[in-house]
């Protein structure tokens, strides 16, 4: 079974923002920004420096969706 990479949180340190708008995610910070879609039925939430994908509901597939979202964000994060 897979290790559930979409359910670990992407640290968000200070001066990056994050936002998500009409299934685009947009992160900015000191070095530029960067922009990602984000497929149906996976949201992101931002709180408390932290930052998670979550699945709107339980399709299977969305499973394999949630893990490429995280991983793009917090590849995002990092290159901003």
């Amino acid at each position: 079974m897979a290790n559930n990479v979409g359910k670990k949180p992407v640290i968000v340190p200070a001066g990056v923002e994050i936002a998500v708008n009409v299934g685009v995610l947009e992160v900015k910070g000191p070095k530029g920004a960067l922009t990602s879609k984000v497929p149906d039925g996976i949201a992101i939430e931002v709180e408390n420096g932290q930052a998670t994908v979550k699945k709107l509901n339980d399709r299977v597939e969305l499973e394999k969706f949630a893990g490429l979202v995280r991983a793009l964000l917090s590849n995002m994060v990092g290159g901003v």
